[in-house]
């Protein structure tokens, strides 16, 4: 039987929670190389001042050029920042 997960944090000023499903990380194995965890931590990094919208963005984006065509998974991402 399923059951839900229910867990609790706290996100302090200037945490980010990162929420991703596997399309954006095996994006592009179609082609024989997958976008990763180094490559998502690498965007997440680069853009890690900007808000909770635009990081997200910039993960899709990244994805979406290092896929093109090559993706057969939904991408789904989302982040909460703490305040």
């Amino acid at each position: 039987m399923w059951r839900p997960l229910r867990q609790s944090t706290i996100l302090n000023p200037g945490d980010t929670l990162l929420l991703y499903s596997d399309g954006v990380t095996e994006a592009g194995a179609d082609s024989g190389d997958e976008f990763g965890e180094e490559r998502l931590i690498h965007t997440l990094r680069v853009n890690q001042s900007q808000p909770a919208e635009a990081l997200v963005q910039a993960i899709v984006n990244d994805v979406n050029q290092f896929s093109g065509a090559a993706r057969s998974d939904d991408v789904t991402v989302v982040a909460l920042r703490g305040l």
